[in-house]
């Protein structure tokens, strides 16, 4: 007897870059495949479950499809063609998974693990960050974190969710700035020790998979719902440029490059050493030799 497993499949389903079924096929029922289960049943784990027993997806209480383990051949002897088997190939997935609802978010950020921002009604998933944008982070936070120190605002890092309202609309938009500074913690902390206000200082730094939606989305977010600066920090071309707000428009900007200090419109005397942010890029490869090499690398001269 073949064991099976009950699970609810929810109104609406979103394709994620988990949503992959390879090894899997799903059986028809009602000429729609369905291959997102939810009721706590993520996809990963559903896949590795399918091949140990069926998994039954019900609708309103009602099997709507069957999720089983993918055999090479069907029971004739002939092997499966491509129209039968739902499969992804490995490729690079776009920044955006497409439009939806406030409530449609919510309820696809509840039901998984992976990180997401939700800005003008589409949904962002945030990657892994590379080497050279976390280095740039942890620099520029321990900077904050010394200079604020003692003072009634705090820096802090993401992964932090905040909530957006743009003042024109009342529009909800969801997101997670890599560094940001809070002036107003205490008095917009909720029953569920989250921040409901808006910071003063937001900081992204730039990827290649981040750029557009950072250089025009956040830009114009940040903008229209009360943030007073914004700080977006370019790996690429090493520099750092800073927004300054006022009555939803652009009051001042400033852009400044290694060998200088960024300084802020909003705090003033607080610092921000360039090349400090970037000097990880900078450190030869070239192979040293255990007898030339020093004991103790000279960190404020890059080999660059």
């Amino acid at each position: 007897m073949v064991r099976q497993r009950t699970v609810r499949l929810r109104e609406t389903v979103f394709p994620t870059p988990r949503t992959r079924s390879n090894g899997l096929y799903v059986r028809y029922v009602f000429g729609t495949a369905f291959f997102l289960p939810s009721n706590g049943l993520h996809v990963r784990y559903a896949i590795p479950l399918a091949a140990r027993e069926e998994i039954i997806i019900t609708r309103n209480g009602t099997p709507v499809a069957k999720l089983v383990g993918f055999p090479e051949k069907t029971a004739y002897g002939e092997r499966f063609s491509s129209a039968e088997i739902i499969m992804e190939k490995a490729e690079k997935y776009p920044d955006s998974l497409g439009m939806a609802t406030y409530e449609e978010f919510r309820a696809l950020y509840r039901d998984s693990e992976e990180r997401y921002e939700y800005i003008d009604g589409q949904i962002f998933m945030l990657s892994s960050p590379k080497t050279a944008h976390q280095y740039a982070l942890m620099e520029l936070s321990v900077q904050f974190y010394s200079w604020f120190a003692g003072k009634s605002c705090r820096p802090f890092m993401a992964p932090y969710e905040i909530e957006l309202r743009r003042k024109a609309d009342g529009s909800i938009h969801v997101v997670q700035p890599d560094l940001m500074v809070i002036c107003d913690l205490e008095q917009h902390l909720n029953e569920e020790d989250s921040y409901t206000g808006v910071p003063s200082l937001v900081v992204e730094i730039l990827s290649e998979s981040t750029r557009r939606k950072d250089l025009i989305c956040k830009l114009n977010l940040y903008l229209t719902c009360g943030v007073q600066e914004y700080w977006i920090v370019n790996p690429l071309t090493r520099e750092v440029t800073v927004y300054f707000f006022q009555n939803e428009d652009i009051a001042n900007q400033a852009t400044f490059r290694t060998g200088e200090k960024a300084s802020s419109f909003l705090f003033p005397g607080l610092p921000a050493d360039v090349g400090r942010l970037f000097r990880s890029l900078c450190f030869s490869t070239r192979p040293v030799s255990l007898q030339t090499a020093p004991l103790w690398p000279n960190w404020s001269k890059p080999a660059c």
